[in-house]
């Protein structure tokens, strides 16, 4: 599978889901943080909150612009329990293509 490709200046939305095979959230007081890494392994979203679509499912748009740097950035989605503290569970992660022009 291959990852979704952007323009600078575009936003990036990433979901991640957090739910059983029944459909139901796996902890209705938790919640997702991301972290997102630009090409070169620097760290641009450390760990921010995720906003909460419908039950179980979270949504971050991350805002690229201008100067964003090109090529292949990273990211990954954590489940952190009710209390705040990252439960270390890994529930989503992949990637996009930040390009000049499509």
């Amino acid at each position: 599978m291959g990852a979704a490709i952007f323009v600078r200046g575009e936003s990036v939305p990433i979901y991640a889901i957090d739910k059983s095979w029944a459909g139901a959230p796996l902890d209705p007081t938790a919640g997702v943080v991301i972290y997102i890494t630009d090409p070169a392994g620097t760290l641009k979203v450390n760990g921010e909150a995720m906003s909460l679509v419908t039950s179980g499912t979270y949504l971050y748009n991350y805002n690229t612009d201008s100067e964003s740097e090109l090529g292949q950035w990273r990211w990954q989605c954590v489940a952190i329990d009710g209390t705040g503290a990252e439960a270390k569970t890994v529930i989503s992660e992949g990637g996009f293509l930040l390009t000049e022009t499509r």
